[in-house]
Order: structure tokens, then C-alpha cells, then sequence
């Protein structure tokens, strides 16, 4: 019986030798036979605390890396130059500018930035400064919980929810009064990508992905939207959108830059032109001789609040109710009479086609 015993200890030990030891080519030192895997996972597993069963420890390592992580995705961080399994020498070296980011990013503790820390079974976490996948901006100290959903306060945690850079504003508070959304859920309109979470930031370094419903975005510089890259940055053009047409196939071609490429006027008259009708008048349906003082006020014969509500780009001619109903003053339709509630103007022409068989209002 303990013969026996020896002979399965002597069998063990000679199994741990073999799995342990191996020579490194060239350089005759002795490593372990270990893969990433044994001792850490790949990527590290993230625990609040260092767990020896599992080898997962504090830090957000399974969210910035993919499933199947090898050396070359901890190069982003980390220095990898010569990984071995003996590179467990007690230090964590990092990156001099981690990511390759524009403007030097880099990895700090108590805000100082260091080359390496202590490997410890209590670390001081720290936080990333100027790394592109974070918009270049201070990041959550190291082992913070992931990211949730995508809400206004997660998104502004590496850029603003509601980016007020050229013309953002504008476009986001009309995207979020028509389809009643907070912020961040309306960069789906001009942007195609992963935003239902923080995962897009994985992206970085990509062509900004923009990709409209209609038409399309032009840009010399799809790269470059990164805060440091600012100064070479050329805003783009969107064209044949319909967004931005008169509503009879004429588009604008707005510059995202320029605000006043895309104000009102430019994508119909201000007021509209009533070119294309089957006849022309003196006083055309919306012109100036034909309103006077009261030109422009599109709400005074249409269903409108302001360039953001929901009946304007919504493809229909949306008029008010009386219009439907009795546009006409004391609903007078014959002979010389004060034509409707907002013009002067006499004539049926003034508002109406003439032609035989065609009495409808122009431009419907």
C-alpha cells in the first residue's frame, strides 16, 4: 500500500515538472508552460476584488477588449514587447500614449501618469487622459462598473449627449421633438453604428459613419472629428436630402458648418415660391403683395409652431381646419370680395388655379 502511494506521488511530481518547466528559444532561461489563460483569463476576467479561484481581478478589461483576446489587443494598453509567461515580474507597464491616440493619452494615478504600477492584490485604479476611444476626455477611475444602456447621462460621459458643434443643436432639438426622444436617441437619424451602448467606442479611428436617409454626406476628412483634430477638420455637404428640399425635387446643399447654409429660405423661398403652379398672378398664394405684413406667418393658414414641429418636413401640406372648411370671408365665392381671412386681394386667381376643371388651391 505505500509502495503504491510513492509510486502515484513520484508519477504527480514528474507530471508538474514536465508541465512547468520549458526552455525559452534563445535565450535559455526557464519559463512556465502557461498560456494567458492560466492565470488570468483572456481577456482578464473583472471582479471587484481579486478573486484566486477564477484569477479575475478590479478593472473593466472584458468591456475594452474582444472575446477573444490575444497579446497584440493588450498592446493597446499595455507593453507587450517580448511577452513571455515570465512577464508576471510584479509591474503592469502601460503604453506611453495608449491607443495611439491624436493627442497623447495616457494612463494616471492620483493624476500623475506612470509608466507601470506595482501588480498587488490591492491596486490604486487610475484613469485614462486624452485616449481617442473616450472622446479625449477623462475617464472613470479604472474598475468603475461598465456602461449601461444608452441614456443622455452614459453618452456624456465621454462626449456630449447633445453635441453643440456646427449644426448639431439645430438638428438634435428637431429630431427630438418629432419623434419625442431624449438626446441621445436621435443621432440614429444621420449615423449608422452600434449606439444602443458604449461599445461604438471600440470604432475609433474608423471613418465617421454618417449614412442619411435620403441622399448622402461629403466629407474630405472622415477621420478627423476628435477634439485635437479640430483645426484640420473640413465640415461636409449633405445632398439630395429631403430635409432640406422645396417639396418639388429641388434640394439644398447645406454645409454642416455653415449654419446659414441650411436656414429658412434656403431650401424654399422666404416666403415660397409659387413657380410651378399651372398659372401665374399678380398675387401669388404666398408672396408678399399678396399677405402684406402678415407674409410668412405660416401658421395663420397651415398647421405649424415652429421649424421643429411635427407637421414641418413631414412630407403633406398640412392647412388649417377653415381652410378646408370656409376660407372664404361671410363664405362669399362669387364676384369682387375680401377672398379670405388673410389677403386683400380680389380675385379668385389670387390663390386658385383657373384653368377648366382645376380650381385647386396652388401648390397642393
Amino acid at each position: 500500500m505505500a509502495k503504491s502511494c510513492r509510486q502515484r506521488m513520484m508519477m504527480l511530481l514528474s507530471c508538474c515538472l514536465v508541465c512547468l518547466v520549458a526552455l525559452a528559444v534563445g535565450s535559455g532561461t526557464a519559463h512556465a508552460a502557461l498560456s494567458c489563460n492560466s492565470c488570468h483569463g483572456m481577456p482578464p476576467l473583472d471582479s471587484p476584488v481579486r478573486s484566486p479561484s477564477t484569477g479575475a481581478f478590479s478593472g473593466n478589461h472584458q468591456t475594452h477588449q474582444p472575446g477573444n483576446a490575444t497579446a497584440s489587443d493588450c498592446a493597446t494598453c499595455h507593453v507587450t514587447t517580448g511577452f513571455t509567461s515570465s512577464h508576471r515580474d510584479g509591474l503592469i507597464g502601460f503604453q506611453s500614449n495608449l491607443n495611439n491616440s491624436p493627442a497623447t493619452a495616457q494612463y494616471k494615478v492620483g493624476g500623475t501618469a506612470v509608466s507601470s504600477k506595482n501588480q498587488t492584490s490591492l491596486p490604486t485604479p487610475g484613469s485614462c487622459s486624452n485616449v481617442n476611444c473616450h472622446f479625449e476626455t477623462d475617464t472613470p477611475q479604472w474598475g468603475s462598473p461598465a456602461f449601461g444602456v444608452r441614456s443622455d447621462v452614459v453618452c456624456s460621459t465621454c462626449h456630449d449627449a447633445a453635441p453643440s458643434t456646427n449644426a448639431h443643436s439645430k438638428h438634435i432639438a428637431y429630431l427630438a421633438a418629432k419623434n419625442a426622444v431624449s438626446a441621445s436617441y436621435t443621432c440614429d437619424t444621420c449615423h449608422t453604428t452600434n449606439y444602443t451602448d458604449a461599445s461604438h467606442a471600440k470604432e475609433v479611428g474608423r471613418a465617421i459613419k454618417v449614412q442619411l436617409p435620403t441622399g448622402q454626406y461629403n466629407t474630405t476628412t472622415p477621420t478627423s472629428y476628435l477634439p485635437s483634430q479640430l483645426a484640420g477638420r473640413v465640415t461636409g455637404t449633405c445632398s439630395n436630402v429631403s430635409c432640406h428640399s422645396n417639396g418639388m425635387g429641388n434640394y439644398a446643399t447645406p454645409n454642416w458648418g455653415d449654419l446659414a447654409t441650411g436656414a429658412c429660405g434656403t431650401c424654399h423661398g422666404n416666403p415660397p415660391s409659387s413657380a410651378g403652379s399651372v398659372e401665374t398672378s399678380p398675387y401669388q398664394p404666398h408672396a408678399a403683395t399678396a399677405f402684406g405684413s402678415t407674409v410668412n406667418t405660416c401658421a395663420t393658414c397651415h398647421v405649424f409652431t415652429d421649424e421643429n414641429g411635427a407637421t414641418h418636413l413631414n412630407g403633406t401640406v398640412d392647412k388649417q381646419a377653415f381652410l378646408l372648411t370656409e376660407p372664404h370671408k361671410n363664405n362669399v365665392i362669387t364676384g369682387n370680395y375680401s377672398a379670405a381671412y388673410i389677403t386683400s386681394k380680389a380675385t379668385c386667381a389670387d390663390c386658385h388655379n383657373t384653368a377648366a376643371g382645376n380650381l385647386t388651391i396652388r401648390q397642393q
